[in-house]
């Protein structure tokens, strides 16, 4: 796993990113942590711009979930 601050990203609310890899060294996964307000638009943004393969979403809080 590494870790960054996500300073460099200048996405407003990030607070830090993990990305976690496998044995073999291959990206397997990315953490971010951001302000609770960020997080849909955040996450529309990431969906239109790369595939989303699978993904764990728990409600948390107020967030809001569209079925």
């Amino acid at each position: 796993m590494l870790s960054t601050d996500g300073a460099s990203y200048e996405i407003e609310g990030l607070l830090g990113v993990v990305y976690i890899f496998d044995t073999q060294g291959k990206l397997a996964g990315v953490i971010m942590e951001m302000e609770k307000s960020r997080f849909a638009s955040v996450y529309q943004f990431l969906k239109q711009k790369y595939t989303v393969s699978s993904e764990r979403r728990p409600f948390v809080g107020n967030q809001i979930r569209a079925f």
